[in-house]
């Protein structure tokens, strides 16, 4: 499953407030199809925190220093993929 599909499928459920329903008819799919991209999506977020945590990847604000608890700056990519997800409609 393509990343792009499971940041989506997160955006439009976590970010725009869809039901799952809903988010899969903008995605031409069933609600449980998106309930799995959700979950997915949500389980490589946390990956990708923890690894920050350890100092292992990321971290970076958006002026490039880290942030000073180790997390990615989630809003900043939340809002670069929206920009790119409601562009595309």
């Amino acid at each position: 499953m393509s990343p792009d599909v499971q940041r989506e499928a997160l955006i439009l459920v976590v970010a725009a407030g869809y039901t799952y329903e809903e988010a899969g008819e903008i995605c031409n799919c069933s609600a449980g199809t998106i309930k799995s991209r959700v979950s997915r999506a949500r389980e490589a977020v946390i990956y990708k925190m923890e690894r920050a945590d350890t100092g292992q990847v990321g971290g970076a604000t958006r002026d490039g220093s880290r942030t000073a608890n180790g997390h990615i700056d989630l809003i900043s990519d939340i809002e670069s993929l929206a920009r790119g997800l409601f562009s595309a409609a």
